[in-house]
């Protein structure tokens, strides 16, 4: 079964911590209007912010991790109901005592633990920010998880940043503000990104964890409700009306009539073995055919590789058989 996780991440940044030259260059970068603009973006500078709390929710097992640092090392389960929906909340904190540089290494290792297991990943924002964020305090660590390339170079990986689906031409609006509009039984609250540093700084490490949680609670939540408006489900729907509900049957089909271009078919090669130098498109096709008998792709993958107008040309095919 494949998983479906919604994430989103929190960052803070011992800005006292900075040498004066780090703080001039920064300052430097751009014109400030006050203290506060540039501490709101010194914390999502991933060469100087730390993470300190990230936050998965797996929507078919409706439970959601939340990890973050705290005083000391400690879990704790929790169900709340959200609308007619009950989730298991798993809070999961990681001890600063080593201080919040060990910490972070701690996290950054239990994110991409996470991450092994999640087929879909789901965002807001996360594509330009979360990912990025992650990317850098990963190579700062000197941390070389296996999914590194497989999250952050996503060829076949499912990745769904919603704030792009429900961008509004050149308006984007902020996560709190579309889930009110779609009607979604929670909301942020009181807090919001900019009080981050004031809250870890009191030593609020739960507080953060909570807001973090509910970030993804809502990004998952939204998800939920425009899903069936995603080019990936469309297409996901549309295939499995016709017949096909595993990608080996769906690519078999698709080559023993030639409904496939030499294109895709690369790609799916890729998907099912990585590259290989082959020779002339119907040599690619064979290999394919030979690949797709030995593995086990995923049909959301593929359906996510081939074109709209191959996929559709496959479905009328199986139609026009049918009549025939």
């Amino acid at each position: 079964m494949s998983k479906t996780a919604s994430f989103d991440i929190e960052t803070y940044c011992p800005i006292e911590e900075l040498t004066e030259e780090e703080l001039e260059y920064l300052k430097g970068r751009r014109d400030y209007a006050s203290q506060e603009e540039f501490y709101r973006d010194t914390a999502v500078n991933p060469y100087v912010s730390l993470l300190v709390s990230f936050s998965f929710f797996f929507l078919e097992e409706g439970r959601a991790y939340v990890f973050y640092m705290g005083e000391e090392d400690q879990r704790e389960t929790l169900s709340e109901k959200y609308g007619e929906k009950p989730i298991e909340l798993v809070y999961t904190s990681i001890s600063i005592r080593d201080g919040l540089f060990s910490a972070e290494r701690r996290l950054l290792e239990m994110l991409w633990e996470g991450l092994r297991v999640v087929d879909t990943l789901l965002t807001f924002h996360g594509r330009d920010f979360d990912m990025e964020f992650v990317k850098i305090r990963t190579i700062i660590h000197e941390l070389y998880p296996p999914e590194f390339h497989r999250y952050l170079h996503p060829k076949g990986v499912n990745h769904i940043d919603l704030k792009d689906t429900l961008r509004a031409g050149r308006n984007n609006y902020s996560l709190n503000f579309i889930s009110k509009r779609l009607g979604l039984p929670m909301d942020k609250g009181d807090m919001d990104g900019s009080r981050i540093r004031e809250v870890f700084l009191r030593g609020e490490y739960r507080r953060v964890a909570e807001y973090n949680l509910r970030d993804a609670l809502l990004t998952g939540m939204i998800y939920e409700r425009v899903r069936k408006y995603l080019y990936h489900e469309h297409v996901l729907e549309m295939v499995k009306s016709a017949g096909f509900f595993n990608a080996k049957d769906l690519i078999e089909y698709a080559l023993d009539r030639n409904l496939i271009s030499g294109k895709e078919t690369s790609m799916l090669i890729d998907l099912c073995k990585g590259k290989k130098e082959l020779g002339p498109t119907d040599r690619q096709m064979e290999f394919l055919r030979s690949l797709v008998k030995d593995s086990e792709p995923e049909l959301r993958d593929v359906c996510g590789l081939l074109g709209y107008d191959t996929l559709y040309r496959i479905v009328k095919s199986t139609e026009e058989e049918e009549i025939t």
